[in-house]
């Protein structure tokens, strides 16, 4: 049985998660809240990570839903690349940022699965269609009711 509701998805809940670490990191560092572009870039990287696997959920097709969780798994991505600059920075240390990196490790891990899914599901999809468009093809044009 699927899930429901977005807020069922594990990796929707993972992904918030990992948003809300992030938050409270920049809201502790002085230097990257005052860093807007950083700040601006990286917020939007965790925020963009719910938002999309969000906005695919919504879209109610397997193969559109694939599609927005790659994008949600490359935004995951730039996330913690950010993080990574965070610390080069000096802005977080490694250790301030071990919480958000286990909320992206089990996001990461999470979404990975829920893609791999919808693109088996939408590939069955595609292969049903395919068999009832031959079956439809197949029938006679002229053939009397």
């Amino acid at each position: 049985m699927g899930a429901r509701t977005l807020e069922d998805l594990v990796a929707y809940q993972f992904a918030e998660e990992f948003k809300l670490e992030v938050y409270a990191l920049i809201e502790a560092s002085p230097g990257a809240r005052r860093d807007f572009e950083f700040r601006d870039q990286l917020r939007s990287a965790a925020a963009g990570i719910s938002s999309t696997t969000s906005e695919g959920f919504g879209r109610r097709k397997a193969g559109e839903f694939a599609l927005f969780l790659r994008y949600s798994l490359g935004s995951l991505r730039e996330s913690k690349t950010h993080l990574q600059d965070g610390v080069d920075r000096g802005y977080f240390r490694h250790a301030d940022c071990q919480m958000a990196l286990t909320w992206a490790e089990r996001c990461h891990q999470a979404t990975l699965n829920l893609y791999r899914t919808q693109r088996r599901l939408a590939a069955e999809d595609r292969a049903r269609n395919r068999r009832a468009t031959r079956t439809r093809s197949d029938r006679p044009a002229n053939r009397p009711r």
